[in-house]
């Protein structure tokens, strides 16, 4: 199973500066928040916007 992480990083700055969530099943983006959640059920809110997804190295990176 590929589940996906995520990074978060400031806008303006060239790479991620942290992994805010390992393993994500579901990604929703809601009006200025991405809402991540886990195999699990677990969940993150996280304010920012999707900047890019990587599917080959399955990685998500929020920018904010």
């Amino acid at each position: 199973m590929c589940l996906v992480v995520v990074y978060v990083k400031e806008r303006g700055q060239s790479e991620p500066e942290e992994r805010v969530f390992s393993d994500a099943a579901h990604i929703e983006c809601e009006e200025g928040k991405v809402v991540v959640t886990g195999l699990f059920g677990e969940s993150k809110n996280l304010e920012g916007e999707v900047r890019s997804i990587d599917l080959v190295n399955n990685q998500v990176i929020v920018e904010r």
